[in-house]
C-alpha cells in the first residue's frame, strides 16, 4: 500500500515510470494525491486533487482523507516540500510538515519528505532536521561521464550520526550499497 503526493510531475508521468520499472501491479495500491495538474489547468485522473498549492489546510485534508483510504501501515512519498516554496513561507511549510507527519505516524504510516538542497534558508533545513525522525541524502556525482548515487544518514533518531558517503545502486530490488565509503 502506498501513497505517493505529487508536487513536482504529473500523475501521467509517475504512473509511466513506474510501468517502466515494472511495478504495473503495484499501482493499483497506490492512492495519489495530484497537487501538480492544477498549475496546468489540466484534470487529474487521481481522486485527490487540489486547486491551488498556496492552500495547505487543503493540501492537509486531501493528504489526510488519502491516508484514510490507504489504512494503517502504509507507506508514503511527498515529492517535494520544495515545490511549496513557490506558494508558500517557508515557517508555514515547516508547520504543515511538523502537524502532517505527526498524523501519518499516528496512523502508523511511514514515508518519505523530499527535499531539495541548497533552495531554502538554512534555518528552513535545521527545523527539519529537528522535526524529522531521520534524514538521508542522496547525491549523485559525475565520474568519467557516468553517474554514481551515493546515500548517507545524516541523523536517525536513537543512532549514532556517521557522516560519511556511501556509493549505493538502485534498482527495482531495492537498493543495494556497493561497497565504497567517503570519509566525511
Amino acid at each position: 500500500k502506498g501513497l505517493y503526493v505529487a508536487l513536482e510531475r504529473p500523475i501521467e508521468t509517475i504512473i509511466c515510470q513506474l510501468k517502466k520499472l515494472g511495478y504495473e501491479n503495484v499501482i493499483k495500491n497506490i492512492v495519489f494525491v495530484d497537487a501538480f495538474a492544477w498549475r496546468t489547468g489540466s484534470e487529474s485522473i487521481a481522486k485527490y486533487q487540489l486547486r491551488n498549492l498556496s492552500n495547505l489546510n487543503e493540501l492537509s485534508v486531501k493528504l489526510l482523507s488519502a491516508v484514510e483510504e490507504l489504512g494503517e501501515g502504509g507507506f508514503f512519498l511527498v515529492d517535494s516540500l520544495t515545490n511549496l516554496a513557490n506558494y508558500n513561507p517557508e515557517k508555514d511549510i515547516l508547520h504543515f510538515f511538523g502537524v502532517n507527519s505527526a498524523r501519518l505516524q499516528k496512523n502508523g504510516t511511514t514515508g518519505i519528505w523530499v527535499v531539495e538542497d541548497g533552495i531554502h534558508q538554512p534555518s528552513f533545513y535545521h527545523m527539519l532536521n529537528h522535526l524529522a525522525d531521520g534524514i538521508l541524502e542522496m547525491k549523485l556525482k559525475d565520474i568519467s561521464s557516468t553517474s554514481s548515487r551515493w546515500i548517507r544518514s545524516r541523523a536517525l533518531r536513537g543512532e549514532p550520526n556517521i557522516m560519511d558517503w556511501f556509493k549505493v545502486k538502485i534498482e527495482r530490488e531495492g537498493l543495494t550499497l556497493l561497497g565504497e565509503c567517503e570519509k566525511k
